[in-house]
């Protein structure tokens, strides 16, 4: 997670992921001891509408779930022209397009209207993966999805 947000962090007491629908749709496949693995990695931030959230260049610290609001995910031309790649809301997985594929973000993501995402730990997602073949395959079926998305966006322009 980005250090400009760690004082907006909700660490902790606040962790209900037990509870919270992301985790039906990401962590179905996640036993109660790896979910609670995630749930104290968790940080949960509020952002307001126009707040960046990650810009290009951003070293990938974390998985991003949007908990609830909107978000963009747009790419910015050396002339500054911006290009929205997708626009996202809860239980949409595009922003998740490159986590695996880079170390650094090559697009940018900011709100659209006020928006809580929690941010979970790449590492801890790396090790799941690599431990629970069931949660690996639903996380690539998102990603999946996530690519159609974005393709068929583009198609249709």
């Amino acid at each position: 997670m980005n250090d400009k947000f760690n004082k907006k962090a909700v660490r902790g007491s606040i962790c209900d992921c037990k509870d919270c629908v992301l985790r039906e749709l990401m962590f179905i496949h996640v036993p109660s001891s790896g979910s609670k693995y995630v749930c104290k990695s968790k940080v949960e931030i509020k952002f307001n509408k126009g707040e960046n959230i990650i810009s290009s260049g951003d070293e990938i610290k974390n998985m991003l779930c949007i908990k609830d609001g909107l978000i963009k995910i747009y790419y910015t031309s050396k002339n500054n022209k911006e290009q929205i790649i997708s626009i996202a809301k809860p239980y949409d997985f595009s922003y998740l397009i490159n986590i695996f594929s880079n170390n650094y973000y090559k697009y940018n993501i900011s709100a659209i209207e006020d928006s809580t995402i929690c941010f979970i730990s790449i590492d801890n997602i790396k090790k799941m993966v690599l431990e629970n073949g069931s949660f690996a395959i639903s996380l690539l079926n998102k990603l999946s999805v996530a690519s159609d998305k974005i393709i068929n966006n583009f198609l249709e322009i």
